[in-house]
């Protein structure tokens, strides 16, 4: 049996392991992973100009740089950096950083404006798609892609409201937290054609941010502000992981007591669960005011049933004049 090669001893933090090459007798790295200042046969490696994160050697520079991936593509005329970025970036604060005061203040703005606005303007409407049906039925499928199936099933019903347009269609499905509001602004920015209507579901409200949410004139009409808005983002995972609960006590029926943060702001944890709920459809329900402004018709639904996703709300949208 042929002794298997040493391989690289560079631990590699992204992917929480070691770097898989193989390394020369003698070597302890890659060549990708050389330190800087190492030396082989009078030959000196040195930091990438391109890319920190690796090195290269010093006399074939100019070659490396040719040839590494980090180097900037050509440009090209239909590639805008940050064309659908809105406003500049800004700093974003977790939950965790703001006080108990601040953060009962906003409970309260969340319960007064969803009564207000969206206390029953999220519909059920859970169907399918026939195109589905036959991958559904397949037996060699588990209980976790038939929930993905089923969620590409009702998006696809979802679509009945705009497919009857000759126009451009924006169909998404989960895009993390402000991918959502970066995509319709990519969808919204086509100045060529008309955009017919789009279905997209959301997910991850707690990675939206302030510079790139499009819902931000709705936030200033109800008096919501940028800290106010960060502290929903960070409410808006109870809805989610509002139980404290692993998944196995979720099954068995297990309970457990709120923390000490949670006693301080006076809520227990399904009332985490109803506000958190609550934050992301006010999230959504600015993105859908944004679209109203630009002459869309809009509604919120509740796409599949909570059991297949909780994050099982999407917004479809028709434009008025096609």
């Amino acid at each position: 049996m042929c002794e298997e090669p040493p391989h690289c001893n560079h631990f590699v933090v992204r992917k929480k392991r070691f770097c898989r090459m193989s390394v020369k007798p003698g070597d302890r790295f890659c060549g990708e992973h050389q330190p800087a200042g190492a030396t082989n046969d009078d030959k000196i490696r040195i930091v990438c100009p391109l890319d920190p994160k690796h090195t290269c050697y010093a006399h074939n520079l100019r070659k490396h740089l040719k040839i590494c991936n980090a180097r900037p593509g050509a440009a090209v005329a239909y590639i805008q950096q940050g064309v659908n970025l809105g406003d500049a970036p800004e700093d974003h604060k977790s939950l965790s950083e703001f006080s108990t005061s601040e953060i009962v203040t906003v409970i309260g703005r969340i319960n007064k404006i969803f009564e207000e606005f969206l206390s029953d303007q999220v519909t059920g409407n859970f169907r399918g798609h026939s195109v589905v049906e036959a991958e559904l039925a397949k037996p060699e499928y588990g209980d976790k892609s038939k929930k993905h199936l089923k969620q590409a099933s009702a998006i696809l019903d979802k679509l009945d409201a705009v497919s009857g347009s000759a126009s451009i269609v924006g169909v998404t499905k989960h895009l993390c937290g402000d991918a959502t509001d970066l995509a319709l602004r990519c969808l919204l920015n086509v100045s060529s054609v008309k955009v017919g209507g789009l279905t997209m579901t959301f997910c991850c409200h707690h990675r939206c941010r302030w510079g790139a949410y499009v819902g931000k004139d709705f936030f200033n009409r109800v008096g919501l502000t940028k800290p106010d808005f960060e502290m929903m983002c960070g409410m808006s995972s109870w809805a989610t992981c509002g139980t404290g609960l692993s998944r196995e006590k979720n099954q068995i029926g297990g309970t457990v007591e709120g923390n000490e943060r949670d006693k301080e702001i006076g809520v227990t944890r399904s009332q985490k669960e109803e506000l958190g709920r609550r934050a992301k459809a006010l999230l959504n329900w600015g993105r859908l005011q944004f679209l109203e402004g630009l002459g869309f018709e809009c509604r919120l639904h509740y796409y599949v049933e909570a059991d297949v996703s909780l994050e099982n709300v999407c917004i479809v949208a028709k434009n008025k004049t096609s």
